[in-house]
């Protein structure tokens, strides 16, 4: 951003005026409740987190 003379803290505090994100522990515990095994957090930076490897489990009938 800051090549193409952007502001990147600007756009950051607009975003975070705009957008208020659950909490990481929020959004796990939905996900578990979703039916996903084995969630968590792999790289968390500022209020952002990655979701990876996440498995579904699968019902059985």
């Amino acid at each position: 951003m800051r090549d193409n003379g952007e502001d990147d803290e600007k756009w950051f505090a607009r975003h975070l005026e705009e957008d208020t994100p659950s909490s990481v522990s929020d959004q796990l515990t939905w996900l578990g409740e979703a039916g996903f095994i084995n969630v968590g957090c792999l790289l968390a930076l500022l209020k952002f987190c990655d979701f990876r490897r996440l498995y579904r489990s699968i019902a059985t009938t």
